[in-house]
Parts: structure tokens; C-alpha cells; sequence
């Protein structure tokens, strides 16, 4: 059941730390990896760092929060898929000044509206709040001008990749990022 003192907001810039560690837990490795440290507190500063700025992958633009009595229960980030070479540009520009070398297989393609990140904090976590923010996106999209909906799901989490076609997206493609296997999944909104 899902509480009445929640709802769903852009993000803003002064969500950065509690955002910045969503999107670390959401994107777990490959955070590590773009920073090209363990340390996880350099890795949520980095992410922080680009949720204040605009125009890239992880920026407060690109984030829809999930506010529960007043804090940052969850977030979903999501962008253009056109957009992923000006947007990953940027980003990745920052991390090179972490040693990144910018080799990554792109993720979204042209015409899809892309979740890059979905997470709940662990104090919020199965009361509902992700597939309430995947919803959201999914009534957004056509006010938006998509037709498609797309995320990857890693191969070692059917929970989630169940959730997804529980939802109505179907898998369209593998995908590789570093060593890590995903599936590509759509959803074509009527």
C-alpha cells in the first residue's frame, strides 16, 4: 500500500546526495567502474557532482524523485535515447578525469524514451515505490513524444526482469556493458 504523503517530483539540484546515492546503488559496478575507483565515497561525490549539472546522463534534468515524507525514498533517471552520444559526452568527459577511457557499448538508441537508473532506498524498498515510478514514465512517455520505453535488465536478476514484463515490456536485444550481460527491454506504449 503505498503511503499518502508520497509523491512524484522532478528532481532538483539540492536532491544531489541523497539522488547521487540512488544512482550509485542502482547502477552498483559500473559506477565504480566510470570512477575508476572503490572508494565509494569519491563514487557518490562524482555522482553528485553531475546530478548539479545540466545537460548530462546523470543530471537533475533527466531525474523524476519519489518523495516520501519528505526525504528521497527513490528515483528514476530517463533521457532521450537520440540524445545518448551529446548526454554520455559530457558525463564521460568527467569521468576521463578519473582515468575512464569512455569504452562503453551504448545502451538506448534513437526513438526511445531510456530508464538508465531505478532505485529505492533500502528503508522504502518493497512497498511498491519502483513499478509507481516506472509508471509514471510509462504515462509520461507519449506527452513526450515516445512510443518505446526502453531499460536494460542484468541476466542475474529475473526478479526485476519478471517486474518488467509483468509491466508490459518485452526483451528486443542482448546487450554487454564491461563484462556484464543485460537485456535490452521495451515497452511499446499504446
Amino acid at each position: 500500500m503505498i503511503n499518502i504523503d508520497v509523491f512524484v517530483r522532478k528532481g532538483r539540484v539540492e536532491d544531489a546526495p541523497a539522488a547521487a546515492q540512488l544512482i550509485v546503488q542502482a547502477m552498483e559496478d559500473t559506477a565504480r567502474r566510470l570512477v575508476c575507483t572503490d572508494d565509494m565515497s569519491q563514487v557518490i561525490k562524482a555522482f553528485e557532482y553531475l546530478y548539479r549539472q545540466k545537460n548530462n546522463l546523470y543530471s537533475f534534468q533527466n531525474i523524476v524523485v519519489l518523495e516520501c515524507e519528505g526525504e528521497v525514498a527513490g528515483i528514476i533517471t530517463t533521457y532521450d535515447g537520440g540524445r545518448l552520444k551529446e548526454l554520455k559526452k559530457l558525463a564521460f568527459d568527467y569521468f576521463a578525469e578519473f582515468g575512464f577511457d569512455g569504452n562503453m557499448q551504448d545502451e538506448t538508441q534513437p526513438g526511445e524514451l531510456y530508464i538508465d537508473t531505478l532505485s529505492v532506498s533500502a528503508k522504502h524498498q518493497g512497498k511498491g515505490y519502483g513499478q509507481l515510478l516506472i509508471n509514471h514514465i510509462l504515462k509520461e512517455a507519449p506527452h513526450v513524444g515516445f512510443s518505446k520505453v526502453g531499460l536494460l535488465v542484468d541476466v542475474e536478476n529475473p526478479r526485476a526482469k519478471k517486474l518488467y514484463e509483468r509491466l508490459g515490456f518485452q526483451t528486443v536485444g542482448k546487450k554487454m556493458l564491461f563484462e556484464d550481460h543485460f537485456e535490452h527491454m521495451q515497452y511499446e506504449v499504446s
